[in-house]
């Protein structure tokens, strides 16, 4: 079912995403717990993502929990056991937004999502450069082994135990698509200017809209920070314009996982650009600004603009 991955560099990268959404071995510090409640960052609204709940997961109780965690580029909020999704709107100061629009999606390895780190923090970047921003929060900590069930050692076991998450998360990010531009005229955004970016499993996320989606319900274009295609699809010959991003000292992720998108956007000659960095390692986001890994929000800028996504239109 997936011979495409079959080969050392996967197995390690999935170990490391099943520790995470199992809890067996997860790799965070937590400094302390929070309750649910108000959204920092200068957050203007909340809205579901389903108009009821969430097709797959009805059934299901769970209890949303927060906590601060210390990852090696700072302290971070992580939420777990999310059930019912949400958009939380950044919206550009008056007269600045220029009609485009991301949503965001953090990482956590389909158990977390590291809320600050890969949500918070990019909005208030996109924000800044006059683009509204939706931070999604996918379904997570739907993943799990039974009772006394021992973590697969193959790859098509763990690829199956993952598959359930990831499709969870890739129907909320083409529903969240869906409301972002049926809410266009309300956001004040160009509905054929919204993209997607995704950050490890966000990425991972994201690449499975870009690539499984049919064309109505792709993002316009996407950016993937430190992620990787995890089956054997490949690029539709209309696939949205795609930025990579990633260190090569990663050991989570590795970064041929990058340079094997950029081959297939390359393959099927759809515009990609891929940048690596040869320290950063996994989780940098939007920070280490000592360091050239955390120049990359700059890169990502110039294509930006480059790629016409910056101009100033009025919404439809």
């Amino acid at each position: 079912m997936f011979d495409a991955l079959r080969d050392p560099m996967v197995l390690r990268t999935i170990r490391t995403f099943l520790n995470l959404a199992t809890a067996a071995s997860v790799p965070l510090m937590v400094v302390a717990p929070q309750a649910v409640g108000a959204t920092a960052g200068g957050a203007e609204e909340v809205f579901n993502v389903w108009p009821g709940a969430a097709p797959g997961t009805e059934h299901k109780t769970m209890v949303e929990r927060h906590d601060l965690v210390k990852l090696p580029s700072g302290e971070t909020r992580v939420k777990t056991n999310v059930n019912a999704p949400t958009l939380t709107v950044f919206r550009p100061a008056s007269g600045k937004a220029n009609g485009a629009a991301v949503v965001v999606l953090p990482g956590g390895g389909f158990g977390g999502l590291a809320w600050d780190l890969e949500g918070i923090e990019p909005a208030q970047w996109l924000v800044s450069r006059g683009i509204t921003a939706f931070v999604l929060k996918y379904r997570v900590g739907h993943i799990a082994l039974e009772p006394g069930q021992a973590p697969p050692k193959d790859m098509d076991g763990m690829l199956r135990l993952m598959e359930p998450g990831r499709l969870l998360a890739v129907a909320d990010a083409v529903q969240a698509l869906k409301q972002v531009r049926g809410a266009a005229a309300k956001f004040g955004i160009d509905p054929d200017r919204v993209g997607m970016m995704g950050f490890s499993a966000g990425a991972i996320t994201t690449l499975g809209v870009a690539m499984q989606a049919d064309a109505s319900s792709r993002p316009n274009f996407a950016v993937a920070a430190y992620g990787m295609p995890v089956n054997a699809d490949q690029p539709a010959a209309d696939a949205p314009p795609l930025f990579l991003v990633h260190a090569q000292d990663d050991t989570t992720v590795p970064a041929a996982g990058s340079t094997k998108l950029f081959e297939q956007w390359q393959h099927v000659r759809r515009p990609a650009e891929l940048h690596i960095y040869s320290k950063g390692g996994h989780g940098f986001g939007m920070r280490l600004k000592d360091q050239p890994v955390g120049q990359w929000p700059e890169a990502l800028g110039a294509w930006l603009t480059s790629s016409g996504v910056m101009e100033r239109v009025k919404a439809k």
